[in-house]
């Protein structure tokens, strides 16, 4: 935006102290800013300037007191990492008297200023030169540096790990399917052979190994999440949560929950993301129920301006608030695996579904009297 100034016109001995005044105030502005700042007149001689321009710039105080822009300016180019594109510009500005500046100047000793420049123009549209404004960034721009390496690295350092969780993973189900397989086997072959004691340990065996697939196959799952290039699709909710209801019919049957839900729109995702989303919060919500009476579990939908929010609530044994973030950190459980069987990364798993999406998922509860976990969408993703 171009500096506004009046018409120079005669002035009496009030209007002269008034004019000093106003100058006393101008330089005790200049003075204390911490950039450095400039103002040339149309011909290129400098009118003003303020000692933090001179220190800045290293400018020898010979070439300032000859009031020459151009000495001033040819004192510098050795210090600019461009000194022909900054002359360029420079005279570009001057040339077209409107125009505005906001750009970059790399100098040679590391630093970095941000260069402001805007022409002064009269209440009546007469031009009377240019101010130009130096702020150092240097500091700024090594922070920037830095942290953008940081985050690179941070990324490379995420992405190893979980192609170590994926290959460890997938290394490890093979074993244990075997395992599965042979117990399965030997109480097939040796179950008239084996007395109570053996059979029982045979069993444990079996559950043992069933247990550690079951958190071989979650770590899969959660290293695949955000890493897979599924392509989007139009995912109907509805159908998801029927086949999570028909996945989960036998836990349903043998809990006697009762599941009711409201209508789930279609939604821009990944059906099986969010197939593992719904999972995981019905089967959390059947799996701790209280002892004393089946399980209900509501799954409700509903738009809050910006956002889809869709929730699972259930009148289960819930948890103590505290540990409401805690809960979705993968291998966190709040119970002993021999009460309340599963991997502890079910929770994970949902959590990081919704952060694919650009979404949220939090959890409200309290002991004794149900939990509440709510997925908050963005709203764009609804197709219908």
């Amino acid at each position: 935006m171009a500096s506004r100034i009046k018409a120079p016109r005669r002035r009496s001995s009030a209007s002269t102290a008034e004019l000093t005044y106003h100058a006393a105030l101008l330089a005790a502005q200049q003075e204390s800013s911490p950039d450095g700042i400039l103002v040339v007149d149309p011909k290129g001689t400098i009118l003003s300037r303020n000692r933090r321009f001179g220190e800045m710039w290293g400018i020898p105080a010979e070439v300032l007191a000859t009031g020459s822009d151009d000495q001033a300016i040819a004192s510098v180019l050795s210090k600019v990492v461009d000194p022909d594109g900054f002359v360029a510009r420079v005279r570009q500005l001057y040339e077209h008297k409107e125009e505005t500046c906001s750009d970059q100047l790399a100098l040679r000793d590391g630093r970095v200023f941000e260069r402001f420049s805007s022409p002064v123009v009269g209440a009546d549209g007469r031009h009377y030169g240019r101010v130009w404004q130096f702020h150092d960034i240097t500091d700024r721009v090594r922070h920037d540096r830095e942290l953008a390496e940081k985050t690179e690295a941070l990324a490379r350092s995420n992405a190893e790990l979980e192609m170590y969780a994926y290959a460890a993973s997938h290394d490890l189900s093979a074993p244990l399917r075997r395992i599965i397989g042979f117990g399965d086997l030997l109480e097939a072959r040796a179950k008239t052979k084996l007395d109570a004691g053996d059979l029982d340990y045979v069993e444990r065996i079996r559950r043992s190994a069933a247990s550690a697939l079951k958190l071989v196959t979650d770590m899969l799952t959660l290293s695949r999440i955000g890493r897979d290039s599924l392509p989007v699709e139009d995912v109907d909710l509805d159908a998801v949560l029927a086949e999570a209801r028909s996945e989960l019919a036998a836990e349903l049957t043998a809990s006697g929950a009762r599941l009711e839900a409201a209508h789930l729109p279609v939604v821009r995702a990944h059906a099986i993301p969010m197939h593992n989303l719904l999972l995981n919060l019905i089967s959390n919500a059947v799996k701790f129920r209280r002892p004393d009476r089946p399980p209900q579990v509501r799954i409700g939908c509903r738009r809050d301006g910006d956002s889809l929010e869709i929730t699972v609530a259930d009148d289960g044994i819930g948890f103590d608030p505290v540990y409401a973030e805690k809960i979705f950190q993968p291998f966190l459980r709040l119970h002993a695996s021999s009460e309340y069987a599963g991997s502890g990364i079910g929770l994970a798993i949902c959590r990081r579904v919704a952060l694919r999406y650009g979404g949220t998922l939090t959890a409200d509860a309290s002991p004794g009297r149900g939990s509440t976990f709510t997925l908050r969408l963005p709203s764009s993703l609804i197709v219908r």
